[in-house]
C-alpha cells in the first residue's frame, strides 16, 4: 500500500509538471503570436503607405508627361535625361517647333564631347597610369 501511494504521488507530480510545461508553452506561443500579429499589422501599414506613395508618384509622372506634351517638347526614354530645346525657338501654343536634330554620328541624348584640351589631359593621365602599372 505504501509503494502504491508513492507511485501515485509520483504520477501526480509528473502530471503537474506536464500541466505547467504545457501552460508555459501556450503562454509563450500566445506572446509570439501577438508579436507576429503586431509585425504583420505594421508591415501591412507600411505596404499600404508605399502603395499610396507609388500611386501618387505615378499620377505626378503622368501629369508631368502631359505637361511636356502640352509644351510640345519631345520626351526621351533613354536613361541620360530629356532633350533640351533650342532657347531661340518660338514657344507657346501654336508656335512651330522643329524636332531636335542629332548629327548622324551621335545617338539620341549622347553627352557633348569634352573640349580638346580636357581630352588631351585625360589621355595623358591614362597613359601615365598605364606606364606606372
Amino acid at each position: 500500500m505504501r509503494t502504491e501511494m508513492e507511485v501515485l504521488k509520483q504520477q501526480v507530480q509528473i502530471y503537474e509538471e506536464d500541466f505547467h510545461r504545457e501552460r508555459s508553452d501556450r503562454e509563450r506561443l500566445n506572446r509570439e503570436k501577438e508579436e507576429l500579429q503586431q509585425i504583420n499589422q505594421t508591415s501591412q501599414s507600411q505596404l499600404n503607405k508605399l502603395k499610396s506613395q507609388m500611386k501618387a508618384c505615378q499620377m505626378e509622372k503622368e501629369q508631368l508627361e502631359k505637361q511636356l506634351t502640352q509644351m510640345h517638347l519631345p520626351t526621351c526614354r533613354c536613361s541620360l535625361g530629356s532633350h533640351l530645346r533650342d532657347p531661340c525657338a518660338p514657344t507657346g501654343p501654336g508656335a512651330e517647333q522643329s524636332p531636335q536634330q542629332h548629327p548622324p554620328d551621335r545617338p539620341c541624348c549622347a553627352p557633348d564631347p569634352l573640349p580638346p584640351d580636357v581630352q588631351r589631359r585625360a589621355q595623358g593621365f591614362f597613359s601615365e597610369k598605364k606606364a606606372s602599372q
